[in-house]
């Protein structure tokens, strides 16, 4: 008991930020409900008795108390009730604002690993099939009101033994019996609540990936971007297939064990409730057959001992529930909970208009989380202002991994990153990503306008300065001249004007009626906002592979234009691109290997010549055909 309620005030606490009275709410809820039927039997017992001592005034007297009580009780009941139900519907937006919050500030390599995401998508999957917060809330105040039931009965049959003990001596057999049948049913409940407790673990355990595989594929056969090939491939089939095996090899068996297991235990301690509760009406008629109770206390006790058999049997379902329940939702708790960033830097980044920061990899190794392989060892490289540095290797020679270094996605795991000398990590963290603008490989743009995915909400924060070159806006446009300097680089401009709403116009279709783009297209919004954000470093990760050949040469062509003065770190499988850069970098395993310009690369007949080669050959041989 100690455990469960602990656990479900955890689980509750999450929700605290919002609901800061939840708690109180359903204490309040709790112990009202239970308290109802108790007032009710102890002042029918007492009117009862008034009544055939024939004093009128005073059972009058009562029957007010009695009525007042039961509005206040049942009034209590019904504002909580009332106020929990007006809650329930945003629960789980509360806590999914609260994931999103932690995300945001938690660190990447926390964030990236596998078995963090894993756990809340299983748990939202959980809670989808068996109740979110709001069943969690309606079990905390459920196990509270079994409570109070529970030790309000025991006050009452306490108060009958006492009284018995008048006539019978504690060493009546019937008393034995009574107090043995409270002892047993007791037992019996801890025991059904015990082995309760291991069958919803197995339950939970073996149900997670079922739970994950249904809901995939629920979600998959949802999603507008999935319905061409669906319709076309007629994959509707064989998405049912797999939610038909899923469910009748791994959710239904388990599901079916679970339900047997759980109407044989639950049965066991019905039929033993029963036992105990005709024993003690036994008990309690032959106490006022013998004079030690009133003929009217019958209906007390008798009751109370009624309400004590439901009680346990609802104390005990409460308690097998919130074990599941919380089980899940604990993981938000985890989640939300986790440790912050380490991130403890305080020093400012000095604020350049000519954009010198200078970048250096002191001796840099680094080895990904839970992994043994190094993916960089021993790197040195400098960064220097104004330069245009290609990094090319093979798949998994450590490219990207760079980046991700450089903007502190990850820390190194020995040697140090330095920016105008001093070690990255003495910065202010938000300070330092500041001067950073990259395009990924696997950028992401957001269902919101087409201005906000360009500006990230940010156009009062950045003094506009329109190039010269640029088209003239129509109208309208005077106020964002920046953004569509931006959509002007990337070549996009003219395709965001022919939008229903130009650059108010939404993305896709998850938050309403939207527009799709292409993928060159959405790459062109991508490498915008980039450049929109106008800080000192570029970092372009693959910032044509999904373009086509034409579009992809006009990239290279205004490469220059594009990226100015800054700094700028361009990352490549194509080598066609490394030839616009001032410095190329290649790597091979983890390490420098090479390290010059284009054409002194080339004559020195190394791994980059090699790589350029093969895939000169490769294009030559398909424009021929």
């Amino acid at each position: 008991m100690k455990k469960t309620l602990s656990d479900l005030l955890l689980t509750l606490s999450v929700l605290k930020k919002d609901y800061p009275f939840l708690k109180t709410i359903c204490a309040l809820d709790g112990v009202s409900t239970a308290l109802l039927p108790y007032v009710n039997l102890f002042f029918f017992a007492r009117i009862l008795q008034l009544l055939m001592a024939q004093a009128f005034d005073s059972a009058l007297f009562h029957a007010a108390v009695m009525i007042a009580l039961t509005l206040l009780l049942g009034l209590t009941h019904k504002t909580c009730d009332r106020k929990k139900q007006e809650w329930y519907p945003t629960m789980q937006e509360s806590v999914s604002r609260q994931l999103s919050d932690k995300a945001f500030v938690m660190e990447y390599d926390h964030l990236e690993r596998t078995e963090t995401l894993d756990r809340i998508r299983s748990a939202e999957y959980l809670v989808n099939g068996s109740g979110g917060f709001d069943r969690a809330t309606e079990i905390f105040t459920s196990l509270l009101s079994s409570f109070v039931s529970v030790i309000c009965s025991l006050l009452f049959i306490g108060r009958l033994l006492m009284l018995s003990s008048d006539v019978f001596r504690l060493s009546d057999p019937w008393l034995l019996m009574l107090l043995a049948g409270f002892l047993l049913v007791a037992v019996c409940g801890a025991f059904v609540s015990r082995r309760m407790s291991v069958l919803l673990a197995d339950l939970m355990e073996k149900n997670a990936h079922g739970n994950a595989v249904s809901g995939y594929l629920i979600n998959a056969g949802l999603r507008r971007s999935n319905q061409k090939e669906i319709k076309l491939y007629r994959m509707d089939d064989l998405l049912i297939s797999h939610f038909r095996n899923s469910y009748e090899k791994e959710t239904l068996p388990t599901y079916l064990t679970y339900a047997r297991a759980s109407g044989r235990t639950t049965a066991l301690l019905a039929m033993m409730n029963a036992i105990y509760a005709a024993a003690g009406f036994l008990f309690v008629g032959m106490r006022a057959l013998d004079g030690a109770i009133p003929v009217s206390d019958v209906l007390l006790y008798t009751g109370a001992l009624q309400r004590l058999t439901s009680a346990v049997e609802t104390l005990v379902r409460a308690l097998m529930t919130s074990k599941m329940h919380t089980a899940y939702l604990l993981r938000f708790y985890e989640f939300i909970h986790a440790e912050p960033m380490h991130y403890t830097g305080t020093l400012p980044v000095e604020k350049r208009t000519d954009g010198d920061y200078e970048l250096e990899f002191r001796d840099v190794s680094f080895t990904y989380p839970d992994t043994e392989e190094e993916v960089l060892s021993h790197v040195n490289l400098k960064f220097r202002v104004g330069r245009k540095l290609a990094l090319v290797g093979r798949n998994g020679a450590g490219k990207s991994t760079i980046v991700k270094l450089l903007c502190r996605l990850y820390e190194p795991t020995s040697g140090e990153i330095l920016l105008n000398g001093i070690d990255i990590r003495k910065y202010d963290y938000a300070e330092y990503t500041s001067i950073f603008a990259p395009v990924f490989q696997d950028f992401k743009l957001f269902s919101l306008p087409v201005r906000e995915n360009i500006t990230c909400g940010r156009e009062d924060e950045t003094t506009p300065h329109p190039s010269p070159s640029v088209t003239p806006s129509p109208q309208g446009e005077g106020k964002d001249a920046r953004m569509w300097e931006a959509l002007e680089k990337a070549g996009i401009a003219a395709r965001v004007r022919e939008m229903k709403d130009g650059a108010d116009t939404l993305l896709y279709h998850d938050n309403g009626e939207g527009v799709d783009v292409s993928g060159g297209e959405a790459q062109r919004l991508a490498i915008a906002r980039a450049w929109y954000k106008d800080a000192p470093f570029l970092i372009l990760d693959e910032p044509t592979a999904a373009l086509d050949p034409l579009t992809e040469a006009q990239i290279y062509e205004n490469f220059n234009e594009l990226v100015g003065s800054k700094t700028a770190i361009y990352i490549s499988h194509r080598m066609s691109s490394c030839k616009f850069c001032d410095e190329i970098v290649v790597f091979d395993q983890g390490r420098i290997v090479e390290q010059g310009t284009h054409d002194t690369l080339l004559s020195s007949d190394g791994v980059y010549a090699r790589l350029y080669n093969t895939q000169a050959a490769y294009y030559a041989s398909r424009a021929a055909s």
